[in-house]
């Protein structure tokens, strides 16, 4: 994905340091220089942006004199930021925490992709795994 090679990567956390408000702003004016300049945005575990990308996670832009703008909401702010057509979202969680932590508003607000860790594997990777798994399975059957 060559597309990809300068995109900034945002990680989001638990912490309650990472929820302040200064934090997320911080993280927010990251999403908005990307925005800007069409830098593609890598959200891993960033639920607290949601919210705020409201408008941009929708796809709700306006065109005036030729350039397309969205909207940035943050507690009592709204800041109108100009829109590259070569930006691009992407956002990484774990499928069992978008179906626990996620409304099904938010989740429906995205295109899926699952990616599992034997679809990385080469073709000897993948005869292992198949055979571990074979194995752990006659395992659990046998020790019932």
């Amino acid at each position: 994905f060559p597309q990809l090679k300068n995109a900034i990567i945002l990680f989001g956390s638990s912490f309650e340091s990472d929820l302040e408000s200064v934090a997320v702003a911080r993280q927010l004016s990251e999403v908005a220089r990307a925005m800007a300049q069409g830098v593609p945005i890598i959200l891993c575990h960033c639920d607290q942006l949601f919210e705020p990308l409201y408008y941009v996670l929708n796809q709700n832009f306006w065109v005036v004199g030729g350039q397309a703008w969205s909207r940035i909401s943050f507690k009592s702010t709204n800041k109108n930021i100009p829109l590259s057509p070569n930006f691009k979202v992407i956002v990484v969680m774990d499928r069992d925490h978008a179906h626990k932590r996620l409304s099904p508003a938010v989740l429906n607000r995205f295109e899926k992709q699952l990616l599992k860790a034997e679809h990385m594997l080469n073709e000897l990777g993948q005869q292992i795994y198949q055979k571990l798994k074979s194995i752990v399975q006659f395992a659990c059957n046998n020790n019932t």
